[in-house]
């Protein structure tokens, strides 16, 4: 008989005054009587909402597992394509997990040398070693302690909205569905960032020394001759980080799917759902540790084409008195110019910004559906 009620109005059947004796024991007879219909448009029924968050949980779970496919399978083409070797499979030791909060630093190849060197199967083996399960599982670990902790001290003192639903069933799966589906977009969240970050510091480190990456990638390379190793190490460095980022840059839609479907989930075409400032604050510092993640990434991209193409034009002035020389920097410079690929793509065209304006399209879309229904 409840079905016809909203959530906001079911308090008040039949209730009487609070002064009144016999308050609570009506309360708790409807409460233990009414049971939550299923109805999905018309705003009477959390399940919609619930099947909603239990689709984001899967697809986060999904997510994860096809993020680290994913990598694994560009790790093995960079691999490949630059004649770097796999990490060789080494017994777990403990000392392994320090690789989680250990800065990283360039290690030189020869410390006589002017100019600092490393290379390139150095760096990405060091790199390899902290995406390994384990150094991720701290870093990803100490962050969702933290934010855990940070959240429950927020909804402490701004309390979640009560939940529009009717019959303890409805309250109790409720309580562990969006339990299960925030731990599910948190720890999603932390992978993506912390994937994308750990790019950003390899890309740094290319930044900040010369990487020698060996003679046979240079044979690989019809541009050698007139170039040398070094002249080409900037440009095979600008090619393995677009690459590795065409493939880590997209992670940055899975948060945003996640976060979607949540914000979704809690619009009253399905039901009586209501927003608290601890919510809006959760939500927002996810999306925007995300987003600056991202941003971060394409910086350091765009740092490090800035400092080769500066590289390329100094050598190409060194190199003028060789016609031939100064023709391939100008094909470099021009090729790396022109690169719209992984972090080096246009603003436009980058995942952060589309990701940003889904979940702004997905709620205006919904608010249109709203409204149709309302209007017929």
């Amino acid at each position: 008989m409840f079905a016809q009620y909203k959530s906001a109005d079911i308090a008040q059947y039949q209730l009487g005054s609070p002064a009144e004796s016999d308050y609570l024991t009506k309360l708790g007879i409807i409460a233990h009587v009414a049971q939550e219909p299923l109805a999905f448009f018309s705003g009477i029924s959390i399940w919609p909402s619930e099947m909603l968050r239990l689709i984001a949980l899967m697809l986060a779970i999904h997510f994860m597992v096809k993020a680290g496919i994913d990598l694994r399978a560009n790790e093995r083409e960079l691999g490949e394509r630059f004649s770097l070797n796999p990490l060789p499979k080494t017994p777990f030791r403990w000392h392994h997990l320090g690789l989680g909060l250990e800065q990283w630093r360039a290690t030189r190849s020869d410390e006589s040398d002017s100019e600092p060197e490393f290379s390139a199967q150095e760096a990405w083996h060091a790199y390899l070693c902290r995406n390994k399960f384990w150094p991720r599982f701290i870093r990803i670990g100490v962050l969702f302690t933290l934010y855990f902790l940070f959240s429950f001290i927020i909804f402490r003192l701004f309390p979640p909205p009560p939940t529009p639903a009717r019959g303890d069933l409805a309250f109790q799966f409720d309580r562990i569905a969006i339990l299960l589906t925030a731990i599910g977009m948190m720890i999603l969240s932390f992978y993506v960032v912390d994937a994308i970050q750990l790019n950003s510091n390899f890309i740094r480190m290319f930044a900040r020394v010369v990487t020698k990456w060996g003679d046979a990638v240079v044979e690989k390379s019809w541009r050698s001759p007139p170039l040398s190793e070094d002249e080409l190490s900037a440009y095979n460095e600008i090619f393995f980080v677009a690459d590795r980022t065409h493939v880590v840059a997209r992670l940055i839609w899975y948060p945003f799917i996640i976060l979607t479907l949540m914000i979704v989930a809690r619009s009253s075409l399905f039901d009586n759902w209501s927003w608290s400032p601890g919510l809006l604050a959760i939500y927002g510092i996810n999306a925007c540790w995300a987003l600056g993640s991202a941003i971060l990434l394409r910086r350091a991209a765009e740092q490090l084409r800035g400092a080769t193409l500066s590289n390329l034009q100094l050598s190409r002035v060194r190199g003028r008195a060789i016609e031939a020389k100064r023709a391939t920097f100008d094909e470099l410079i021009t090729e790396i110019r022109g690169l719209k690929k992984g972090a080096f793509a246009p603003l436009t065209d980058q995942p952060f910004i589309r990701a940003v304006l889904f979940p702004g399209a997905a709620v205006g879309l919904l608010a249109v559906g709203q409204r149709l229904f309302d209007i017929f």
